[in-house]
């Protein structure tokens, strides 16, 4: 969903089974999630250059989830138009 898109799941719209999922206000993430995921994995990256191997292992492993969540949104995001209709 674009960030200019909204779907309103208050207003009586009715999504099939199927679309539930990605329609679910608890599943929803717009493009701006997707970049602030990058600029957080970003900046985990660079506090795990300055921490000891353990720390920095973790923060770099949750810095590679974080793109993971932010490129799953890329290949999977409906624009609100496809998620109402």
């Amino acid at each position: 969903m674009a960030d200019d898109e909204v779907f309103d799941a208050g207003g009586g719209g009715v999504v099939s089974g199927d679309d539930h999922a990605r329609a679910c206000g608890n599943a929803a993430r717009t493009d701006s999630h997707a970049r602030a995921a990058r600029d957080y994995a970003d900046s985990l990256d660079l506090r795990a250059d300055h921490l000891p191997e353990p720390a920095g292992k973790r923060l770099r492993l949750t810095a590679t989830r974080m793109r993971a969540l932010a490129d799953a949104h890329d290949v999977e995001a409906l624009p609100a138009t496809e998620v109402v209709a």
